[in-house]
């Protein structure tokens, strides 16, 4: 089951799973205040409390945070990729919180730099995640409705749930990462390390070029009383001259293609247009369905920032399918990047994007 997790201010909305209609928690202000956790083992008790009220099940959760929880920064045209992670890591510096979740996004022509307060987040993602629920994405509420004012209710919810797979595809790092420390000793190792290896491989060189000497060498004085034995001979000789034995190739056969054991028929694939032209999705599903792909859907993508058509493979596609697929969707002029992924809900997602003169001209 997929549920929604809606976050406006201090207050928390759950919907979906379970849950037929939209359920709503307040926040008091002695666990959070002005998007500060200021009692994070009061706010855990006070959302299992509401589960286990409200007799939740656990379900898989989009955690969304509405324009008042996060901060956001506009990012003008024709600003390049490096630049724009040079504004990300700054803006991410300068806003009040210890630990910052930022991402660069796009919502039609509007561009922004969105930061949440990591500690926020991810308190109460613990706190729905000690209860055995699942976390499968946090996003703004700018992925799907840009600067557009939202108000919770039940149609929020399900518009939400309806983009539950696109909005994976932009969401905030889910996991708690924090960067590895080398304490001083350990990197005076290391280096000393790297020495020892770099003498290591002087070492081996120098010894790999005395061995080509000497095999040299050997050679040469083969050679030598050969070619003299060979000048010295004045008439031609009369013993018979040895056959050689011939040697007769045999062809290799080539190794088998091993078919699928699954017919394309069954591959269900979902193409979701999010470059912004109309009719992307179904020009692919089109040249899919050339192949003998005819199990597709397709949809629109609320949002798409990366520069490239997304392909995503559940790990049980065979590879023979996965590269025809890529082939077909390459033939049509998109720049495609691959992954794997076992918690799509179909086979196949496709999320195209384009760039340059063919977006102007579409």
């Amino acid at each position: 089951m997929r549920a929604i997790v809606f976050i406006d201010r201090n207050i928390l909305y759950y919907f979906g799973g379970d849950a037929k209609t939209a359920l709503s928690l307040q926040l008091p202000p002695t666990s959070v205040q002005d998007m500060e956790v200021i009692n994070s083992e009061e706010l855990v008790k006070g959302i299992s409390d509401f589960v286990k009220a409200n007799k939740l099940k656990p379900s898989s959760l989009l955690y969304c945070f509405s324009s008042q929880n996060y901060f956001q920064k506009e990012i003008p045209e024709k600003t390049t990729p490096e630049e724009i992670e040079s504004l990300r890591i700054e803006f991410a510096d300068n806003v009040p919180f210890n630990r910052v979740l930022s991402k660069y996004y796009m919502q039609g022509k509007l561009s922004k730099i969105i930061a949440l307060n990591k500690d926020f987040a991810f308190t109460i993602k613990k706190a729905f995640e000690n209860l055995s629920f699942s976390t499968e994405a946090i996003v703004p509420a700018f992925a799907l409705y840009g600067d557009q004012p939202v108000t919770f209710n039940s149609q929020v919810g399900e518009q939400l749930l309806k983009h539950f797979n696109s909005l994976q595809q932009v969401t905030f790092p889910v996991h708690d990462e924090e960067p590895v420390t080398v304490d001083h000793e350990e990197k005076e190792f290391t280096g000393e390390k790297k020495e020892s290896n770099k003498r290591l491989y002087v070492l081996l060189g120098v010894f790999g070029l005395l061995i080509l000497v000497l095999i040299l060498f050997y050679y040469m004085m083969r050679i030598r009383p050969a070619q003299k034995q060979m000048s010295g001979q004045l008439s031609p000789s009369t013993e018979p001259a040895q056959t050689l034995p011939t040697f007769t190739p045999v062809p290799v056969s080539p190794s088998p293609t091993v078919a699928p054991d699954v017919d394309k028929e069954d591959i269900i694939i979902e193409i979701l247009n999010g470059s912004g032209t109309p009719g992307e999705a179904d020009r692919v599903k089109d040249r899919l369905g050339e192949a003998g792909f005819t199990n597709i859907i397709t949809g629109n993508a609320p949002t798409q920032t990366s520069e490239k058509t997304s392909i995503v493979f559940k790990p049980s596609v065979p590879r023979l399918y996965r590269d025809e697929v890529v082939t077909m969707v390459k033939s049509l002029g998109f720049d495609v990047i691959t992954r794997e992924n076992d918690e799509i809900t179909n086979d196949i997602l496709i999320t195209t994007f384009q760039t340059g003169e063919e977006d102007n001209e579409s």
